[in-house]
């Protein structure tokens, strides 16, 4: 396949993760509200945070791994963070909906462990090869960074979530609902979601779309 054609592939491929994303954030938001499924109302903020969280940590990587342009080691963090967070999804699924025992200190911890190991892995990377790597190369490792990053808001909602509702039981509570007492919370959840919106629009281009300078690629 010629490089254009790879390029236009996974352009694609992106648009069309982040178009269904955002689509499933609406449905999720409109459908959790009307049904009064187990959880709660869940605020706009939220369900586009929710998206945008399971695109960076489930989708986006999976979309990445696909690329031929990238080498070979920056593939790691990104099998790492399917099979992590593909674990928890399972796991968090049934505590939430079947077994209603979640907490979000379990979250917490989770997140800390995949925001620390995606960390060091960025720091080893830089120190080993930032200095001679290609462009492409370098600016995946950037949105391994950036990757990890996420998870310092996400450990802040969920230690909000820890402090203000009850998640367990019948009538466990797992989201923010649109309510004036959470207001400073669901605008800092807005924030981030248009700094991670900004991100999507403008510096995800480089790792997809960054022209093809690996030698016999």
């Amino acid at each position: 396949m010629s490089r254009s054609r790879s390029e236009v592939r996974q352009r694609r491929a992106v648009w069309l993760c982040e178009g269904t994303a955002w689509t499933v954030s609406v449905a999720f938001y409109a459908l959790q509200n009307q049904l009064q499924i187990i959880g709660g109302d869940i605020a706009w903020a939220k369900s586009l945070w929710l998206a945008h969280a399971l695109l960076f940590w489930l989708v986006l990587p999976a979309v990445l791994l696909t690329d031929a342009r990238i080498a070979p080691p920056l593939h790691r963090p990104f099998q790492a963070l399917l099979v992590w967070m593909g674990a928890r999804v399972a796991l968090e699924s049934a505590m939430l909906y079947h077994w209603h025992n979640w907490l979000p200190a379990y979250g917490i911890a989770h997140d800390a462990v995949a925001g620390v190991g995606l960390g060091l892995w960025c720091v080893h990377w830089r120190r080993q090869h930032g200095a001679g790597a290609l462009a492409i190369d370098r600016v995946v490792a950037w949105h391994v960074a950036f990757t990890a990053l996420l998870f310092i808001p996400e450990i802040c909602f969920a230690a909000y979530m820890q402090l203000h509702f009850h998640t367990q039981g019948d009538g466990a509570i797992y989201f923010v609902p649109d309510d004036p007492r959470h207001a400073l919370i669901l605008a800092l959840t807005q924030a981030v979601n248009v700094c991670v919106a900004g991100y999507l629009v403008y510096c995800l281009r480089s790792p997809l779309y960054a022209p093809n300078q690996r030698p016999n690629s």
